[in-house]
């Protein structure tokens, strides 16, 4: 269970507690949106798509889960493609993209929920993209959570990671915390995991290995775990509670 499920997962619980969550997909694996149904290239590449088939369809879809919105926006999709696709936008193009994220960001979330690429910064194009326009539109607080495996060397580059990433002059908003997913689920390597992440700061949230999440297929399929609720308790905790940044 990577970060594109914690990112699903974490969206469909705020859905349940009747939140209404935008799922913003700026992986350009898509993997968080494919789950979630959108099967298409993504609003990046709808853009300058030749067959001019430019429906919503195309990147983004929404279901109600019990009082809440669950939205999913697909940014990208097609893999490196997505690098040919942003060199060729034009400021016609842009200004298209804006319009269009802003006819979903205008549908009344309260909760934003983000599934970046690993390990982006600040001033890598999907970023540069996308974030200026939620800025100008949203009046939201930016808070990241940051995920690893079991592993030593995964964690000591993530701990390299956000030292940069935290401490860049250009970063929004706060730290919020780390997970640690698919820890073999023994009392063991829990104790283990624990003392891996001891030295880090903030919200610590360990999630043992869940083999029916492993191979998620279909949104239908969630099932979400204690675990996903605590870093909803977590960030509840928050004077302001800032949406995850995963």
């Amino acid at each position: 269970m990577g970060k594109s499920t914690i990112s699903l997962l974490l969206s469909n619980a705020l859905a349940e507690k009747g939140f209404k969550v935008l799922l913003i997909d700026r992986d350009p694996l898509g993997w968080s949106s494919s789950i979630a149904g959108i099967k298409d290239i993504g609003l990046v590449q709808t853009i300058i798509s030749k067959d001019n088939k430019k429906i919503r369809e195309r990147y983004y879809i929404d279901r109600k889960v019990n009082n809440g919105k669950l939205g999913i926006l697909k940014l990208f999709g097609q893999g490196p493609h997505y690098i040919s696709d942003l060199k060729s936008y034009t400021e016609k193009d842009v200004r298209e993209f804006e319009e269009k994220y802003v006819e979903i960001l205008n549908q009344g979330f309260n909760s934003y929920v983000v599934d970046n690429p690993s390990m982006v910064t600040w001033n890598t194009e999907e970023v540069m993209l996308e974030l200026p326009i939620f800025e100008k539109y949203v009046n939201a607080k930016i808070g990241r959570i940051y995920v690893t495996d079991y592993s030593e060397v995964t964690l000591s580059s993530i701990r390299k990671y956000i030292n940069i990433l935290e401490g860049d002059k250009a970063k929004r908003g706060e730290y919020l915390g780390i997970v640690m997913n698919m820890v073999p689920p023994f009392p063991v390597d829990i104790e283990r995991a624990r003392q891996m992440l001891k030295d880090f700061n903030g919200m610590k949230i360990i999630i043992p290995f869940i083999e029916k999440l492993f191979s998620l297929r279909s949104i239908a399929d969630l099932k979400v775990p204690a675990e996903i609720r605590e870093i909803i308790d977590y960030i509840s905790t928050k004077p302001t509670p800032p949406p995850p940044i995963i």
